[in-house]
């Protein structure tokens, strides 16, 4: 009787230690993923910083685009005798 207790000790000393391997393996695996969490929202912050910068960009380049456009129109107007107007928007039917 003796023998299975010394058997049911160590079973459950193993088996404790075990637990308690898993346990702190678990709380690793959640600490990276916080990490990885916290990167992520860190690259979407920067993502929607940029989108702003770019949006303003491509609406400056689109003004000097229209004043670009203007002024090559009314040079070809002036060369041709033509009233090129190119501000001019049309007209929906």
């Amino acid at each position: 009787m003796e023998t299975s207790l010394i058997h049911a000790d160590v079973f459950f000393f193993i088996s404790a230690i075990g637990f308690i391997a898993v346990g702190v393996l678990l709380i690793a695996i959640m600490l990276f993923a916080l990490l990885i969490v916290h990167d992520i929202r860190e690259m979407v912050r920067k993502a929607r910083e940029e989108e702003e910068e770019m949006l303003d960009d491509i609406n400056k380049f689109r003004k000097q685009i229209k004043g670009s456009r203007d002024k090559v129109m009314s040079w070809l107007g002036s060369l041709f005798g033509l009233n090129l107007n190119a501000s001019k928007k049309r007209r929906k039917k």
